[in-house]
């Protein structure tokens, strides 16, 4: 949003605030299911499924000139998703706890979460890095002067340039703008394919919540 898009950083937060309302609602519809007896494996099917849902949807959105209209309904989605599976993991956790251990379970809870919140964003940014310079390398490569686009976009802006600077100065700026456009096609190319990768984990994980007991129920009984 701030490298690709530039929206101003106090523009961005108030953007999340589609995601933290998607997540109180997602909470209170797990809520309910539980209280309406549905089974926690179903609830946890649904939040992997809008998950994945939602990650495919994103795919769509990483070009550069993307507008809220199309960011905050799968962000909102994003938190519905959230939602639905942050209150049956609280509740699969601590049920099958003793009475005496339910306070330190919850704080293992708490410190395991934030623990992989933290080792997910490590993981997200050096993947981020690594695809970002491996789709920069493969744009670069591509910008030759047998490549009619590319010459015809450096000579519009070159030109453009020298009209008002000196020589040098006009080739570095053009070749910053360059440098900037290439980065930001990599920055959404990288995005496009981490969600891609994210869609399929979370779609397999549901269609594992979907089958294990009905596979479970198969096995005893050929067992």
């Amino acid at each position: 949003m701030a490298t690709v898009w530039k929206w101003p950083w106090d523009y961005i937060v108030d953007v999340q605030y589609w995601n933290v309302a998607g997540t109180l609602i997602g909470v209170l519809l797990s809520g309910i299911c539980l209280m309406k007896g549905i089974s926690s494996r179903m609830v946890f099917f649904t939040g992997f499924l809008l998950l994945a849902i939602d990650c495919a949807w994103f795919t769509y959105t990483f070009y550069p000139d993307t507008t809220l209209s199309t960011i905050c309904p799968p962000l909102f989605l994003q938190g519905i998703a959230q939602g639905l599976l942050f209150t049956p993991l609280v509740f699969f956790l601590i049920a099958g706890l003793p009475e005496d251990y339910v306070a330190n379970g919850t704080a293992m809870g708490t410190t395991t979460r934030f623990w992989t919140t933290a080792i997910g964003y490590a993981l997200m940014q050096n993947l981020m890095l690594f695809l970002t310079l491996k789709h920069s390398d493969a744009l670069s490569y591509n910008m030759t002067d047998t490549n009619p686009v590319f010459y015809s976009q450096w000579t519009q802006i070159f030109g453009a340039n020298i009209s008002k600077l000196p020589v040098n100065e006009s080739l570095s700026l053009t070749a910053g703008a360059f440098k900037a456009k290439i980065t930001s096609q990599a920055i959404l190319l990288s995005n496009m394919e981490i969600f891609t990768g994210l869609f399929w984990l979370a779609f397999i994980t549901a269609l594992l919540l979907l089958l294990y007991h009905p596979a479970k129920i198969a096995i005893r009984n050929i067992m």
